[in-house]
């Protein structure tokens, strides 16, 4: 099961720090600063999932059905 999930979570890490940058290029930070740091924090927390599935940390389906 490991096998399929872990391809499959980090295709979705990496889809989700391009959506969140793709983002943060149209949202102006000054007129809406809440709405820019969210992005920047999904981008972050994106990155990060990224970076442990490079690392081998095990992946548990409920992860992979949170990024989806």
């Amino acid at each position: 099961m490991n096998i399929f999930l872990r391809p499959l979570d980090v295709a979705l890490c990496v889809l989700v720090m391009f959506a969140a940058a793709e983002y943060l290029r149209r949202v102006r930070p000054i007129e809406q600063p809440l709405l820019s740091a969210s992005f920047y924090l999904v981008a972050i927390a994106a990155f990060g999932g990224f970076v442990m599935e490079l690392q081998g940390d095990p992946v548990s389906p409920f992860t992979v059905a949170l990024h989806l």
